[in-house]
């Protein structure tokens, strides 16, 4: 893969006018082909993950043999996820995990964290999961735009899931756009009511781009 460093423009709100996006990678990465075979899985993230539906789906649609384990912290941003991340798997631990899937980003822009913030946190992430060995699986944010009409906070979920697309870190990409209408919002057979949190059938969609998109 090749190194790169985008920059990114983001006009009104509470994000100001422009952000330099930091440089993707330090250094090309050549990836590992993906052998078939059982997985064994950490899902990373916060409410979506820690849903018992969407855990439960993934460990149904990953190949025969595999093992998921769900690690959501409701409420919580990617500061606190990394954290958490270095604390319950310190040193090369995380290694006993082929894939680590990771959901997050949601809660630090409705919380008016920068976008620089949030991605310098992803890449932090992504760089800890690759030290120990797994492949980091990024996982685009999900559509929120019917959670709260505002046009910041859609456009922040827009930059940072630009990023994702750009960042040479990750092994996978997986695009979630499927789960939402050409707004940005969830379809209404996705939520659970609220315009943010999926309902069973969005928690199986979702299960279903990672494992098809990631796994």
């Amino acid at each position: 893969m090749n190194r790169g460093v985008l920059l990114l423009a983001v006009v009104g709100g509470a994000f100001g006018t422009v952000y330099l996006v930091r440089k993707a990678m330090a250094k090309d990465q050549v990836e590992a082909p993906v052998l078939p075979g059982p997985r064994v899985v950490l899902a990373l993230g916060d409410s979506l993950t820690a849903s018992e539906a969407y855990c439960k789906a993934l460990s149904e649609d990953v190949p025969k043999g595999s093992s998921v384990t769900c690690r959501g912290l409701p409420g919580q941003g990617t500061g606190a996820i990394l954290a958490d991340l270095k604390t319950m798997y310190p040193g090369t631990s995380l290694s006993k995990f082929t894939d680590v899937v990771v959901l997050a980003g949601v809660n630090d822009i409705a919380s008016g964290r920068s976008i620089a913030t949030i991605t310098h946190n992803l890449e932090s992430i992504y760089t800890f999961i690759r030290s120990a060995g797994a492949r980091p699986i990024a996982v685009h944010l999900t559509p929120w735009y019917s959670y709260k009409y505002r046009a910041d906070w859609q456009k922040a979920t827009d930059a940072v899931n630009l990023w994702i697309s750009q960042s040479s870190l990750p092994a996978a990409v997986v695009k979630t756009r499927d789960l939402g209408d050409f707004q940005g919002s969830l379809l209404p057979g996705y939520t659970s009511g609220d315009g943010l949190h999926l309902n069973s059938t969005g928690c199986q969609k979702l299960a279903e781009l990672v494992v098809t998109q990631g796994l």
